[in-house]
């Protein structure tokens, strides 16, 4: 099964002890049911099966728009709950098993309940294309595979995935990366003497094809950061500042 992480980066975050939870607090938004809205609670469970990373389990509430019955009342709102894992590693960059959306939601909820942290938010873009064309330096065990393009100004065609062997090289790979966008690059590679393949986005995720578990998975993880951090930039997507007094 795919397991998929997201990079990013986030300044000032939480200093917390082994068992130590931490909630981003929420505001009563159902008037007859004054329980608090949507909220965030962390809670560090010290290293992970990699000792490279610590890890942190999140529950995650999300509002969202959705007709529905509770009780006998008809309602339009619900909260809806997720649980992820956030893995910092040693060198400050977390892995996190959920989406960018629910990453921006968490960083603003700390931002908001620890003002005087200066949380600051960072996500990655990768340059897919520099990569690409120097995938060859990353060792003779590693290929590309499969490419995934958005945008693509092609007849009846608005994305596509492709696969096969040596398609970096062919020229369907060169049509489509003129009319679109590299959205995804998926790479095969030799782990531990087997054939594995991930695919590596534009935004800095990194999908896992094989079924490994946590500790195998991050390492995996790990390795591919190296080759991609040359090819990518950090940039700032969310800032708190700190409360005038």
């Amino acid at each position: 099964m795919a397991r998929s992480f997201n990079y990013c980066r986030m300044e000032n975050f939480p200093t917390l002890e082994v068992g130590q939870q931490v909630d981003s607090g929420g505001q009563a938004v159902f008037e007859d049911y004054p329980d608090r809205g949507a909220h965030s609670e962390i809670t560090y469970l010290g290293s992970s099966e990699h000792n490279a990373f610590a890890k942190y389990k999140v529950i995650h509430e999300t509002q969202k728009t959705y007709r529905h019955r509770f009780g006998s009342d008809i309602r339009n709102t619900l909260i809806a709950i997720s649980e992820f894992h956030l893995f910092r590693h040693r060198d400050g960059y977390f892995m996190v098993d959920t989406n960018q959306k629910e990453i921006r939601e968490l960083a603003d909820r700390l931002g908001q309940a620890f003002p005087e942290s200066l949380l600051l938010l960072e996500f990655r873009v990768v340059d897919l294309h520099s990569l690409h064309e120097n995938i060859a330096r990353v060792g003779a065990d590693t290929s590309v595979i499969g490419g995934f393009f958005r945008q693509l100004k092609v007849d009846r065609v608005s994305s596509a995935t492709i696969f096969g062997h040596e398609v970096g090289e062919s020229p369907l790979w060169d049509e489509f990366e003129m009319k679109g966008e590299l959205g995804g690059l998926i790479l095969n590679f030799v782990f531990y003497g087997e054939p594995t393949s991930a695919m590596i986005t534009r935004s800095g995720g990194i999908v896992v094809y094989s079924a490994f578990g946590e500790s195998l998975a991050l390492e995996l993880v790990d390795d591919i950061n190296r080759v991609i951090d040359p090819h990518a930039e950090d940039v700032a997507v969310s800032t708190r500042r700190r409360r005038r007094q």
